[in-house]
């Protein structure tokens, strides 16, 4: 009899048990069901702003009729490589680029775009900056410079020079870290297609780096080539 009472409480218990798993269960479900619809909804805002933002797309307007600028410090935050970018976890959207520095012209080229920003440096010279974007507004590119560059500007760089004659040539171009390893690397655009990249060391967080290798390679986004004319104008 007492084994009987025994099950018959512990199969109770079991069916309670049961019965608030389920409970916990269908509630869990309401609420990824509600995240998911809210997050799907966003998305779809998020795509309808991009794709709104695109149409206003202008490839007649001079870069010399923009009158906002950016600093330089708030323009790097996109002056990365497609190589970069590549490795960047959350993707950066032209819907982010309008909100930090705005997008003052907005250019469509084949099937990517590419907005221009004006920068001045300390001395007051006025500087061009470029992003490009795919057709979904993801951000690939970032480009900023004071002339349209060629191989020919960095013939004088040789391994073992300081980054100082590299930051003579092109003192904007892009410049990523490895400060663990005391190591660096910057990508510099040429006007034929074409990107030019220095590697760098250090002894250590207190000295110069120095240049340990450069080489010439295909530009992937090609962006030098797709700049409109009236953009290669103005650098």
């Amino acid at each position: 009899m007492k084994i009987r009472q025994n099950s018959k409480r512990f199969f109770l218990l079991l069916a309670c048990l049961l019965l608030c798993i389920q409970g916990i269960f269908i509630g869990g479900c309401h609420k990824t069901d509600n995240n998911i619809s809210n997050k799907t909804e966003l998305i779809a805002e998020s795509k309808k702003s991009i794709q709104e933002l695109l149409k206003k797309a202008n490839n007649k307007t001079t870069a010399d009729n923009i009158t906002t600028y950016c600093s330089i410090e708030d323009f790097n935050k996109y002056n990365i490589k497609k190589d970069a970018y590549s490795r960047i976890t959350t993707s950066v959207t032209i819907l982010d680029v309008e909100k930090n520095i705005g997008i003052p012209l907005l250019r469509k080229t084949d099937d990517v775009y590419y907005s221009v920003h004006c920068i001045k440096n300390n001395k007051g010279d006025r500087l061009y900056g470029f992003i490009m974007y795919r057709e979904s507004g993801t951000a690939i590119d970032g480009w900023l410079t004071d002339k349209l560059h060629t191989e020919r500007d960095f013939l004088t760089v040789a391994v073992g020079s300081s980054i100082s004659v590299i930051n003579k040539i092109d003192p904007y171009s892009c410049f990523l870290e490895n400060i663990h390893e005391n190591s660096a690397t910057s990508y510099h655009t040429l006007a034929n297609g074409k990107e030019y990249i220095v590697e760098y060391e250090r002894q250590n967080t207190e000295s110069d780096y120095k240049i340990v290798h450069t080489h010439t390679k295909q530009d992937t986004t090609n962006f030098s080539n797709l700049l409109l004319a009236i953009d290669k104008a103005i650098i």
